[in-house]
């Protein structure tokens, strides 16, 4: 997949991503209301395998599902 520098630094980066912003799910301001975690799993899950290497990880959208 083509990658692309990471503003003026060395990383490499894919330039669709993945953004989490409705893995959050409901209870926070401008939700997309409820979503199923394993739905949401699955779904990080297979960008990875499709070679995405650039996710959206802002603690308030996806930090409940990632490890301590």
């Amino acid at each position: 997949m083509l990658t692309r520098s990471l503003g003026r630094s060395d990383l490499l980066i894919t330039p669709p991503g993945f953004g989490t912003w409705a893995v959050g799910g409901a209870g926070r301001p401008f939700a997309w209301g409820h979503q199923d975690d394993g739905q949401s799993i699955t779904a990080i899950h297979e960008a990875i395998d499709l070679g995405i290497d650039w996710i959206d990880t802002e603690r308030r959208s996806i930090g409940a599902l990632l490890p301590a």
